[in-house]
């Protein structure tokens, strides 16, 4: 095995080989072991400095025992240890060496160092993997489980503390112990038995659970029978919380309409751009009728072949930011006629910041565009002809002594044309100062009419130096006198550079240069064909080669040369020149002009081959200390094959002898497994055809039964004689094998898992960014995960949602968890609601939010129809309320003012208007569900006041906090306080001056406190506790039905302090 293939052999392997001098504490290291520490391959270290490298403590201890023990006892010794390399890399190392002992003492220890730093990682890859597959199941929002075929629990994940109220280990009992006795429960259980009865996974379901303490949660369920022989062994399932989707509701937004026509075109869109209103001048202007227009989406219909692209995506942006703007942009009439527009954009929204409508202005700019366009299209082609070829032109008046320059001119000299053209004097001072030429030639074209043309360097404004072409025509007048130079300045800084680019890299390459022309007559001469010939340029430039050298035409060199020429074909040779005692590589190219020769002394490589060849069998006795097998395999044009060496590693690995395989190829090839086989004889076919490195692995049984993986490299030749050559190392690659499958079938496992879930599971990065999903993410948006991980997961909601989903998905990410209901846009282009949830995981050092998905469509569907109903309830008992109050104030006003009952009328009026007005503001509202209180109570004094016809000089004072109540809360209290309002203003105040009513209302973490209060005369406390009135009947009844803890105070005033807490709304409610 020759020096070059057997270095090949120790590379494939990451291989370096040693030799300890231990006499003359001498010590060699390979090329490959130097490139192994990083070292440059002049390095020759001594053993205190090769110690150094293994990583200081236990490491370095470790390995300066093995040699020590290898020296004084003749040990040979194996170690695994880690090294620092010089640039500060740590590698994983695995060192051998063995000690040579004559007359009982070590003189010499031999050695090889292997790089096992792939080995070790992919080692530690594993145990990462396994480690980030846990984290994955520990950390999702979703409880995994398994149970057998009677339900009992074998497996629960660690969510089981929040979705059954214990730990896993306390859960394993049957899980149906936490079921209620809710009626959905039963069909839950029903496709649970069917699932083991048929073995096929059924549809989701709900269910509601019961934790141990007693609180109840609903969950999603989604199971997936585990076959064993056909029959179900266990149930593989996991459950979502969804308690919180099924208490929201859809918000349902008011939409204003606009029916105000005007002089330009008016265009109104929902949320989706699609239209809901268009004015007159749309119709007239674009030639289509209101019908045909309505749901569609401007863009699509107005937008034709020469719209710009670029606009569209800009107005897209703005609207999807929405942003309020405007653009101009090219559409198209119904009859396909262009026109320009310029459009003025606004978004609409409702009180809660949410957009529900876009109006849209639009101004036909038609003509006004044209000319512009006309315009800037004659200016362009000018600009462009310019740039191209970096190409600036001016003029200069010599009667005003002013300069006009173009654009490209402006860039050239690197002055901001809003500065305008320099004068005169400071433009020539941007030339260099010693081209006093040129100033010459200026003078002359003004005073002689002579045109001019100069190559100079000029300095720009920012300092920058450049290399222009000048060029300049006089301009006279009738009587023959210059009056204006028009010319033009050309950026040829880059030719320029390059000129003098190519003389510097002839001069510095590391190869000598010399060029000659068709005599013989050496026109270039580089600095290092100086140093190698020992000839100075200027003693051989502009002199014929074979004068100055003439011991060379009885040389190869003379004869090369002319072949060259001659035959004008390129020639390269090697031939050793007496004169300097060395080998030189030559190169020589011919040409019309003459002859371009590279030479470089290549004469310490000629001495490094004859070193090699005396390293050959010390490199054979290396092969066979490194931990695996390494040989050379030989496969012949005939299909015929053989083992032309082999390491003593076989022994090892296929346990049979280097000789024996030599002697026969079969004994490796039939310890290959059947289903391998095939394969490995393809790869090293493939090989041999492409002459492409070889690299497979495979399975073998040895002789004493043992299988193991084998894992080959190598690297072909073609020989003289058609057949091709590996020098080829084998490594035992079993235990790696064995850790990739078993993460394998863990992947399998969690696949499996995550894709039985019928809803949506995802892992997002925080660039927002899909790390995993399962199929069911897919197939909803019509997309590969491959595909699904190079996009941003927002692009995937529906424009309108993404700022909030972007700030729900961030408090993901700060706070650990966040859910939503949002809305996506599958992949059939529909919109899909879905209620999502995630929670905060750190895997490898990274944060992802790992959450799933429900589709919630038809439940948002059916909450409109019953939004729609409840707006319509809550208009129509208003309206009924009104109806009542309008038929009692005309009774009312036949009634005489000092009439007794006049007030028990008034006070009826008064009461329902009070309730009447709660449905007048939910009616208003967007929820249909919380009244702004301060808004009500203002509205409900106006209406008492108004209605007893209060004193001007009784002031109602209200100091209330912004705060909504819900109709469970309000309607009681405005009920209570019209019943204080109307006896206060009525009774309190008998002089009917200098009356003050107080009423403060403010919210508290748990509810609410209300002060009433007047400076009234004030009554006996006992009427109020135990009323015969009804106004304070009405007013206990209500502050019990509020369940209200109240003080009062009713001496020489009256005041009363109550607190109540907030109520939900619900049937337990009184109202």
């Amino acid at each position: 095995m020759d020096e070059v293939h057997k270095k090949q052999a120790y590379q494939l392997a990451n291989i370096g080989h040693w030799e300890l001098d231990v006499l003359n504490n001498e010590l060699h290291w390979s090329d490959q072991l130097k490139r192994l520490h990083e070292v440059e391959l002049d390095y020759e270290p001594n053993l205190e400095a090769a110690l150094s490298f293994y990583v200081e403590g236990e490491p370095r201890s470790k390995i300066q025992q093995a040699v020590n023990e290898a020296i004084e006892e003749g040990e040979p010794f194996t170690v695994e240890s880690q090294i620092v390399t010089a640039k500060d890399n740590l590698r994983w190392i695995k060192a051998i060496g063995e000690p040579k002992i004559e007359n009982g003492k070590c003189i010499r220890v031999f050695g090889s160092t292997q790089d096992i730093t792939d080995r070790k990682e992919a080692e530690q890859q594993n145990k990462k993997i396994q480690q980030q597959l846990k984290g994955i199941v520990e950390h999702s929002p979703i409880m995994f489980y398994r149970h057998d075929t009677n339900h009992k629990l074998s497996y629960v994940s660690p969510q089981s503390q929040h979705f059954l109220g214990c730990s896993p280990e306390q859960a394993k009992q049957k899980w149906t112990d936490f079921i209620t006795d809710h009626p959905k429960n039963k069909k839950g259980l029903q496709k649970t038995k069917k699932a083991i009865e048929t073995g096929q996974t059924q549809p989701s379901y709900e269910l509601q659970l019961e934790r141990k303490d007693g609180t109840k949660i609903w969950v999603q369920v989604n199971e997936s029978p585990v076959k064993k022989n056909g029959e179900t062994k266990e149930i593989v399932g996991s459950l979502t919380d969804i308690t919180t989707l099924k208490d929201k509701q859809q918000e349902i937004e008011n939409l204003s309409r606009v029916a105000q026509k005007t002089q330009n075109m008016v265009i109104i869109t929902d949320p989706n751009e699609n239209i809901e209103w268009v004015n007159d001048a749309f119709v007239e202007v674009t030639g289509y009728q209101r019908e045909e227009v309505m749901g569609k989406k401007p863009g699509a219909l107005l937008q034709g072949p020469n719209t710009d692209p670029k606009t569209v995506r800009q107005i897209s942006r703005k609207i999807e930011d929405q942003q309020t703007f405007s653009e101009e942009i090219l559409n198209y009439t119904k009859e396909g006629e262009p026109y320009w527009l310029k459009l003025d954009v606004t978004p609409i929204t409702n009180e809660n910041g949410d957009i529900i409508q876009f109006f849209s202005i639009q101004e036909d700019i038609t003509e006004q565009i044209e000319t512009e366009q006309q315009l800037k299209h004659e200016r362009d082609r000018l600009d462009e002809a310019q740039k191209i070829g970096k190409i600036g032109d001016w003029f200069f008046d010599i009667e005003t002594n002013s300069v006009t320059w173009s654009p490209t001119l402006f860039s050239i000299m690197e002055r901001d044309p809003e500065k305008g053209e320099p004068p005169y004097q400071k433009l020539m001072d941007l030339y260099s100062s010693e081209e006093s030429t040129l100033f010459e030639k200026v003078e002359m074209a003004i005073n002689d009419n002579i045109a001019y043309r100069y190559d100079t360097w000029i300095q720009t404004e920012k300092g920058n130096n450049k290399y222009v072409h000048i060029k300049g025509i006089p301009k006279t007048d009738n009587s023959g006198e210059v009056k204006q130079l028009h010319g033009i300045v050309q950026d040829i800084t880059e030719q320029k550079k390059a000129e003098e680019e190519k003389s510097r890299i002839l001069k510095r390459i590391d190869d000598g240069f010399f060029a000659m022309d068709k005599n013989w007559v050496v026109t270039y001469w580089n600095t290092k064909a100086e140093q190698i010939l020992d000839t100075p340029e200027k003693d051989i430039v502009g002199e014929v080669l074979w004068d100055v050298f003439e011991e060379a035409t009885e040389l190869d060199f003379y004869d090369q040369y002319h072949k060259a020429v001659d035959q004008q074909v390129t020639v390269h040779f090697e031939a050793f020149y007496p004169p300097q005692q060395m080998w030189l590589d030559v190169s020589a190219y011919p040409s019309e002009g003459g002859l371009s020769v590279y030479f470089k002394d290549v004469t310490q490589r000629k001495k490094t081959q004859q070193e090699l060849q005396e390293k050959e069998a010390q490199l054979r006795n290396i092969a066979n200390n490194i931990d695996g097998l390494v040989h050379r395999y030989r496969l012949y044009p005939d299909g015929s094959d053989e083992f032309v060496y082999v390491s003593e590693g076989v022994e090892d690995l296929h346990e049979v002898t280097p000789q024996q395989v030599m002697e026969s190829s079969d004994l490796l090839w039939s310890q290959i497994i059947d289903d391998h086989i095939d394969k490995v004889r393809q790869s090293v076919q493939q090989s041999a055809e492409q002459l492409a490195p070889w690299d497979q692995k495979w399975k073998i049984n040895t002789p004493s039964g043992q299988q193991k993986w084998i894992h080959g490299r190598g690297t072909p030749i073609q020989l003289e004689d058609g057949s091709v050559q590996w020098d080829t190392i084998l490594l035992d690659v079993t235990e790696q094998k064995e850790l990739e499958e078993n993460v394998s079938r863990q992947v399998t496992l969690l696949n499996h898992i995550l894709d039985s879930i019928p809803g949506l599971f995802y892992m997002v990065g925080k660039d927002l960014s899909f790390a995993r999903t399962n199929k069911n993410v897919e197939r909803l948006f019509d997309l590969t995960a491959k595909e699904l991980q190079e996009i941003n997961a927002l692009t995937l909601v529906v424009p309108r949602e993404r700022s909030k989903a972007k700030r729900l998905i961030g408090k993901a990410f700060q706070e650990g968890y966040a859910d939503l209901e949002t809305v996506l846009i599958g992949g059939d282009g529909e919109e899909h609601h879905y209620f999502m949830n995630g929670s905060l995981v750190k895997l490898d050092g990274n944060h992802y939010v790992i959450g799933s998905g429900i589709n919630i469509t038809d439940r948002v569907e059916a909450e409109k129809e019953n939004t729609v109903l409840l707006q319509e309830i809550h208009h129509r008992v208003k309206n009924n309320l009104a109806i009542i109050s309008g038929i009692l104030t005309l009774e009312l006003e036949e009634l005489p003012s000092e009439d007794f009952y006049r007030l028990p009328l008034e006070r009826s009026i008064n009461r329902i208007h009070s309730i009447a007005k709660v449905h007048e503001l939910l009616y208003q509202t967007s929820s249909f569900s919380k009244v702004n209180v301060k808004e009500y109570i203002s509205d409900l004094a106006t209406t008492i006041t108004g209605t007893l016809q209060a004193e001007d000089d009784i002031q109602i004072r209200l100091d209330i906090d912004e705060i909504e109540m819900n109709i469970n809360e309000i309607i009681p209290l405005g009920m209570l306080l019209n019943e204080l309002l109307t006896n206060s203003i009525k009774y309190a105040f008998p002089a009917k001056k200098g009356g003050l009513i107080k009423l403060e209302i403010t919210r508290f973490s748990k509810g609410y406190k209300i002060k009433y209060s007047d400076n009234g005369k004030g009554f006996d406390q006992d009427d109020f506790d135990n009323s015969k009135t009804l106004g304070f009947t009405i007013v206990n009844m209500l502050l019990k039905q509020l369940q209200a803890d109240y003080k009062i105070n009713t001496e020489n005033k009256f005041e009363l302090f109550f607190t109540f807490k907030q109520k939900t709304t619900g049937s337990h409610s009184n109202m």
